[in-house]
């Protein structure tokens, strides 16, 4: 199932090496036959002052030790168990209750946050980021500020430009200008040189067919956003 596999005879602190226990309590551990799934998640251990459900695996550290072992590291630098979080002991008895299927995927999900994470990041390609700027009501940018995206204008597009603040003369008074960073792949050309455009929902169907051939989000998460640079 990906989490929990079947061993027998594991013993408390899980370096045994007899019946499939691991020799090393770093590695992964396995449910043990005969008891149920909440006795096995009751067996902790401690590995550098850190608490983990002895009895669990953690794929993400296990790929991560993989790769940490072919270029020459060790095969054990991440800990193939769940750690342990007293506060989520309830909701993983609430789980146990409702079926295994789902302690699984949400032990995996759960377990795997910070690690898995960090991994994935590396992985992952990152998106290169644009700065650009526009001129908005001070509600809108109290909006970017508090959610951290674009939002979403008049036809479902929102307008920014490379060019600075004089590259629109027509803000009506009130206005305010900041600047911040888009990926780059969520902005549309304007129009003009220097102009581009975020979509929202609300947005023609060529736009947004536009925008997924360039592998970029509708109301992008945005970066760095500046103080109000400008005000109307």
């Amino acid at each position: 199932d990906g989490n929990y596999g079947f061993s027998s005879q594991l013993d408390n602190g899980g370096s045994g090496g007899s019946d499939g226990d691991p020799p090393n309590k770093r590695k992964r551990g396995y449910k043990p036959s005969g008891i149920s799934e909440e006795e096995s998640l009751r067996e902790i251990i401690d590995i550098d002052g850190k608490k983990y459900h002895k009895n669990t695996g953690n794929i993400f550290a296990e790929i991560g030790n993989k790769i940490n072992s072919f270029f020459g590291g060790d095969d054990d630098y991440f800990v193939e168990h769940k750690p342990y979080n007293p506060a989520e002991e309830n909701a993983i008895r609430e789980t146990i209750n409702t079926g295994a299927s789902f302690i699984v995927g949400g032990i995996v999900v759960k377990g795997l946050g910070k690690v898995g994470g960090a991994l994935l990041s590396k992985i992952a390609p990152k998106v290169g980021m644009t700065t650009v700027g526009r001129w908005m009501s001070l509600a809108e940018y109290e909006t970017m500020q508090t959610t951290g995206q674009m939002v979403e204008g008049a036809g479902g597009q929102t307008f920014v430009s490379t060019s600075g603040p004089n590259s629109f003369s027509a803000a009506v008074k009130g206005s305010v200008y900041a600047e911040f960073q888009v990926p780059t792949n969520s902005l549309l050309k304007g129009g003009a040189e220097g102009w581009f455009k975020t979509i929202g929902p609300n947005a023609g169907k060529a736009m947004q067919t536009q925008l997924v051939k360039q592998g970029g989000q509708q109301l992008p998460k945005i970066q760095n956003l500046s103080p109000i640079l400008k005000v109307k």
